[in-house]
């Protein structure tokens, strides 16, 4: 049973340059938009779906997927997943993944 919920707000337009810029100049990242991980929150699952929580380091869990800028600011929230499910699923079922498969993750830069 995952019940995700995603909050998307990634920058625009100078937003957008500006993050890039920052993560090279600040992180010696450069052509970089975002950091991205995922970490488990700890929960009391479902009684029915006990063994779908039970994450891999032994304890009950939904995950938490987080893209931030360079200054740490989150821009891309998933959060749902049953802590059973591996970090690369949770991002492939992300609406952070579809978008970059359509070639929409980032807006426009006018």
């Amino acid at each position: 049973m995952d019940l995700p919920i995603h909050i998307f707000c990634i920058h625009g337009g100078d937003d957008i340059r500006t993050v890039f810029r920052g993560f090279e100049v600040y992180r010696g990242m450069p052509q970089c938009a975002g950091a991205i991980d995922g970490t488990q929150i700890h929960v009391t699952p479902p009684a029915e779906f006990q063994a779908d929580y039970l994450n891999r380091k032994g304890f009950h869990s939904i995950k938490l997927e987080v893209v931030c800028d360079h200054w740490l600011r989150f821009t891309d929230i998933c959060v749902g997943r049953a802590g059973q499910a591996h970090d690369a699923r949770v991002l492939r079922n992300s609406s952070l993944f579809q978008r970059g498969e359509a070639n929409t993750l980032f807006p426009p830069v006018i």
